[in-house]
């Protein structure tokens, strides 16, 4: 590496650090510690808006419920990411207490968590039926990002940052968030439905709130899929990802789709087709498979709580707290190196996917860019690094060869 790359690495990291920390509520290891707080707070059914409902030709209320930190004093609490997940139900029924676990998680790392009502019921599965249940639910979704758009420039009553909204869900509710992500142009609607879309309000719908932006920052699937890969594209937003390969109701790969057993017609690409694409576009994602032909299981008993820090720690990276600022750091971060446990007590290893070819200089980088930890290290794959000495708070692993070749760098909470 000749001197320009080095100084412009040194000030891409410093340029990284400093972002973290102006951004006060990103110090320590808030958004990144699954109990940073202990005590959650719920105000349930605030009405977020109304639309023509499935079964019935009437309007139907949308309601959503709202989980915070209880008793948050910290700097940022009138800033918080916030986070709207909703439930699964194949677009027929489901319940918006589906998503309580998954909320209380949320909050307790200090996100703002909401579950949302959407439109279902009962309709004969074929292409278009199909299609129109997935459109009315990510009509609904976009009206309750547009809520909290519409409450932030106001009272802020429950203290938002809309820089920083991810959605999600499970199942069909990640299919929900999955087409607010990626289903964004009008030209992208399926020919078949452009004539019934249109008395429907094209891509944004007419479920409330108009007026404000539906764009969100973030995505989190649970056994999520989409209609055509193709509408996911260069500079779309991040997306994680968990699923099973042999998944019977929502595919992991491109495929008819049924509901409650019965074919619709309906070709859909789960998380597995949507990874090639996402890769080959340049698009942040994570993806996590199960093997089996589970459905959504990961999200009960033992697996529970890897997935909820697996998604915890993707949010931090790359949504709320993200550190990527610079094309070197960039390039840096694509290097096969990682820490586990992250976050950790300070105790940790670090692992390289190749053995490096020669010794190399691990150093340690606090939130205020100062050198805190050096280590020489002779080449081996794995090395263990002790930092229980230092104070909690999140910091910049740096791994480079005696002639300044890096290896790469990697962001270590400590707590």
């Amino acid at each position: 590496m000749n001197s320009t790359k080095i100084i412009a690495l040194i000030l891409s990291i410093v340029a990284t650090v400093n972002y973290l920390s102006a951004q006060t509520d990103c110090t320590g290891d808030k958004y990144a510690n699954p109990n940073y707080f202990s005590n959650v707070k719920v105000t349930r059914n605030i009405v977020y808006g109304s639309n023509i409902g499935v079964t019935f030709p009437t309007a139907q209320s949308l309601r959503l419920d709202v989980y915070e930190p209880a008793a948050d004093t910290m700097p940022g609490r009138h800033n918080r990411p916030l986070i709207i997940l909703a439930h699964g139900g194949s677009f027929i029924g489901g319940d918006k207490n589906e998503c309580e676990s998954l909320c209380n998680s949320f909050a307790k790392m200090g996100y703002v968590a909401v579950t949302i009502d959407y439109r279902t019921g009962i309709f004969v599965p074929n292409e278009v039926k199909t299609t129109l249940a997935v459109l009315r639910a990510m009509h609904d979704m976009r009206a309750a990002v547009r809520y909290f758009r519409k409450d932030a420039a106001s009272a802020n009553a429950y203290g938002v940052d809309t820089n920083r909204i991810i959605i999600g869900g499970i199942s069909a509710g990640a299919i929900a968030a999955i087409h607010v992500a990626y289903l964004d142009e009008d030209s992208e609607i399926p020919a078949y439905l452009v004539n019934d879309t249109a008395g429907l309000g094209g891509i944004e719908g007419v479920s409330g709130n108009p007026g404000y932006s539906s764009k969100a920052h973030g995505v989190v699937n649970y056994a999520g899929a989409i209609g055509d890969t193709l509408w996911i594209n260069a500079g779309d937003i991040p997306i994680t990802s968990f699923h099973y390969s042999g998944d019977q109701t929502v595919p992991y790969d491109t495929r008819e789709v049924s509901v409650n057993g019965i074919p619709t017609g309906l070709i859909a690409s789960g998380s597995g087709s949507m990874k090639t694409r996402l890769e080959n576009e340049g698009v942040v994602n994570e993806l996590t498979t199960y093997s089996g032909s589970g459905h959504v299981d990961y999200l009960n008993g033992s697996d529970y709580d890897t997935v909820i820090n697996s998604t915890m720690m993707f949010l931090y990276n790359n949504v709320v707290c993200k550190q990527t600022t610079s094309a070197v750091l960039a390039e840096v971060s694509k290097i096969g190196m990682n820490i586990s446990p992250n976050p950790s007590a300070g105790v940790c290893v670090l692992r390289f996917n190749e053995t490096p070819d020669a010794s190399f200089t691990i150093e340690v980088y606090n939130s205020m860019g100062k050198l805190v930890f050096h280590s020489e290290n002779q080449a081996r794959k794995e090395t263990t690094l002790d930092l229980s000495h230092l104070s909690k708070g999140v910091y910049l692993v740096s791994a480079k060869t005696g002639n300044g070749q890096k290896i790469g760098i990697e962001k270590l909470i400590i707590r």
